[in-house]
């Protein structure tokens, strides 16, 4: 005779059999649905048919599994009613592009949404994607798609993204079983939102940024990722015509990078910290050679503290990879004035392996005493003593108290008042550089002499 003690557990075995058959149902949609009455609702069970083709009814199971398979829309707005929801088959033979539409906001409060064929799709005017993390598991030669129907709108994603190595997705396009298909909207944002901090830290995949069209303008792009500063070892594309924006001062880490002819990096500068973003990649970066260069602009224009230059990394590789200075070139200078232009270079850093694109804004110095131009010594050597604002940063006094450098720009003379001059070297045999970057005159009273 059993015991008590062993009724009691196959009773509760039994239990727990059943929830998990309840919970192991599995449905699949049966025809396309553009609104959201197979989303959510009391009757959206009828839309849906079970493994054996027998249609559901009532609302939603919140412990079933749901399937949008054969190239089917499954039209989402608010939260669904079911448990996980799968865009996409992997017991598939074959591939279909199936389309989850988000008419306005779209969460899943029940399980999870699973991205493995097919595209979302946004429609609604002010839709955003909160899909309880959406878990991407496309592999990356036929990544899962981001696209919008609409002009000028963003697609925020108000939850971190999570996908394994080997995922891929696409942002302005889809995969539609051959090649990847370009959203023909325009002035398109995917952006993971403000407030999720470390929005890729679990996602180890791949992601490409696609435009159907060039860069809006100089410093727009057709088709943008905006991102916070995270730590992933995800790889990015950001292919011609498309931006990847940095949101904010702070560093973004990525395992790989491949930058194309014509893409732009929007960099940001916080004035209160003095500090910009930066893009630090910890394997692989690359802009493919037969391509031409890859455009970077400041959102906020950086500014010289107390006249020095200011000099800000702005992406940095590892020493075994190739970093070009000539392939990168400043986004819509001429609408600059000179102090704000920075210079680009490549330092490299021995001690950590890497080397960084650093951009330096130029700092400025003005003439506060000016040079003598009155010659009324006799001797090589004591015109040689002369000083001149050339060479001395000392006896001709400059407003930053350095000597000039090639980082800075100089002005001299006044608005008003009596002037200022300035001279050249005492040196006969040579030709008179000027070791700043620019040399200016500033109003009227300015007065340049020959030695």
């Amino acid at each position: 005779m059993k015991s008590l003690a062993s009724r009691h557990k196959l009773a509760i075995g039994a239990l727990l059999s059943v929830a998990m058959a309840v919970r192991a149902e599995t449905w699949y949609l049966t025809s396309t649905h553009t609104d959201d009455d197979a989303w959510t609702g009391d009757a959206a069970g009828q839309y849906w048919a079970n493994s054996e083709g027998n249609p559901g009814s009532g609302a939603l199971d919140p412990n079933g599994t749901y399937y949008v398979k054969n190239g089917l829309t499954l039209g989402a707005s608010g939260g669904f009613g079911g448990g996980d929801l799968w865009i996409g088959d992997p017991g598939d033979s074959s591939y279909s592009a199936n389309q989850l539409r988000i008419n306005a906001h779209v969460s899943n409060p029940n399980g999870f949404i699973k991205l493995w064929a097919g595209y979302v799709r946004k429609v609604g005017s002010s839709a955003a994607l909160n899909l309880g993390s959406p878990i991407i598991m496309s592999p990356k030669d036929r990544p899962f798609g981001f696209v919008s129907a609409r002009h000028n709108h963003t697609l925020r994603l108000t939850t971190a993204i999570t996908g394994e190595k080997g995922v891929g997705l696409v942002m302005g396009g889809y995969y539609d079983g051959t090649t990847i298909q370009y959203m023909t909207t325009t002035n398109v944002t995917f952006a993971v939102n403000h407030n999720i901090l470390n929005g890729l830290a679990g996602y180890h995949g791949d992601i490409r940024i696609v435009s159907n069209k060039p860069l809006i303008s100089p410093t727009q792009g057709n088709v943008t990722f905006n991102l916070q500063p995270t730590a992933s070892d995800a790889t990015l594309e950001i292919e011609s015509g498309a931006e990847f924006k940095v949101s904010s001062a702070g560093e973004i880490k990525l395992s790989g990078l491949t930058l194309h002819s014509e893409s732009l990096i929007t960099i940001p500068y916080d004035s209160a910290a003095h500090t910009t973003g930066v893009i630090r990649v910890a394997d692989t970066f690359s802009i493919p050679e037969n391509e031409g260069k890859v455009r970077i602009w400041f959102e906020t224009q950086p500014v010289a503290k107390n006249h020095n230059p200011c000099e800000f990394p702005l992406l940095v590789v590892p020493n075994t990879q190739t970093l070009d200075v000539n392939r990168f070139v400043l986004s819509n200078k001429d609408c600059l004035r000179a102090h704000e232009i920075p210079l680009f270079s490549v330092k490299e850093d021995e001690e950590n392996r890497s080397r960084a694109l650093v951009a330096t804004f130029p700092g400025q110095g003005k003439l506060e005493n000016e040079d003598s131009n009155v010659y009324t010594k006799k001797t090589a050597a004591e015109y040689a003593r002369l000083t001149s604002a050339f060479s001395d940063g000392q006896d001709v006094q400059w407003s930053d108290d350095s000597m000039p450098h090639e980082f800075a720009i100089y002005e001299f003379g006044q608005k008003s008042g009596y002037g200022h001059s300035i001279r050249t070297p005492y040196l006969r045999e040579t030709d008179y550089v000027f070791p700043g970057l620019v040399l200016r005159t500033v109003g009227k009273s300015a007065n340049f002499t020959l030695a």
